[in-house]
């Protein structure tokens, strides 16, 4: 909301700059300007200032994460992905898995920006083949302590689609995969 991005706004202000406040304030702006997608001048504006600030709060912590333990390197990939600068976002993503290993979350970014630069080029293709596979790893490696996780199947799922380019079987376990994660009720705690 418009009072929480504000909050956020004076916490960086008063704080001098601290690093968290800076990286939060940058992914509310970075929200603020999904709002925006259709009005191409402030949307684009907003992501280059977001990208700025969480920029800005990674050189002074660079492995800072946020409430949910996800690297605000992710963040960072996404703002280059919607401004088209794959390669940035790639590498994004890269410091975001360095500083979270076994994240499923920026690994399965990173195998969907493979799966980008693999339409474009063959040769990326084992690397993008990889990378899902990973992504698979790490999900449920992740799931075995919180086993309803709505996203972490959703990672799954959306990995082993991808990966039934190479063997039909595949398709079928992310089908599975998919109908679970529908099946879920959010929980107090992740209503909290």
């Amino acid at each position: 909301t418009e009072d929480g991005l504000e909050h956020l706004g004076e916490l960086v202000q008063i704080s001098g700059k601290w690093p968290s406040a800076l990286a939060a304030h940058g992914v509310a702006l970075r929200r603020k300007a999904m709002t925006l997608r259709d009005e191409k001048k402030p949307y684009k504006d907003l992501l280059t200032r977001a990208e700025g600030e969480l920029k800005v709060a990674l050189g002074q912590a660079p492995n800072i994460v946020d409430f949910n333990r996800e690297s605000f390197w992710g963040p960072v990939g996404g703002i280059l992905r919607d401004l088209d600068d794959i390669g940035g976002a790639i590498k994004a993503y890269e410091r975001a898995l360095d500083t979270t290993p076994g994240s499923s979350y920026p690994q399965g970014n990173l195998a969907s920006l493979y799966l980008h630069a693999a339409k474009r080029e063959q040769s990326e293709e084992k690397k993008m083949l990889t990378a899902f596979e990973d992504t698979i790893k790490s999900a449920m490696s992740e799931l075995a302590s919180t086993p309803n996780d709505y996203y972490l199947v959703m990672d799954i799922s959306m990995a082993e689609i991808i990966l039934g380019y190479k063997d039909n079987k595949r398709f079928g376990e992310g089908d599975k995969r998919l109908g679970q994660s529908f099946g879920f009720k959010p929980t107090p705690k992740k209503l909290e």
